[in-house]
């Protein structure tokens, strides 16, 4: 079973960077982004997308690392109290 899991892990990998690689080819056109009155540099639209991802994940990781310590916290508690 641990073998299967693992297969799937690298499966899955693999389709996300062909199908990374494949929209990087296929949309290469220079994007500008406008905010008010901010204009950013002209990148290729995977660029901003996969700095999108990037910062999500990012977000997404210390979000969830202030309940973990919390829990970790009383985990101890926990056991001091025992």
């Amino acid at each position: 079973m641990k073998t299967f899991g693992r297969l799937l892990f690298y499966l899955v990998l693999v389709l996300v960077l062909l199908f990374w690689t494949v929209f990087t080819v296929y949309n290469p056109d220079p994007l500008t982004l406008n905010l008010l009155n901010w204009q950013s540099m002209s990148l290729p639209i995977s660029v901003w997308l996969l700095g999108a991802f990037t910062l999500g994940g990012i977000a997404g990781i210390l979000l969830c690392a202030g309940g973990y310590f919390k829990g970790k916290a009383a985990q101890k508690d926990l056991k001091l109290e025992l």
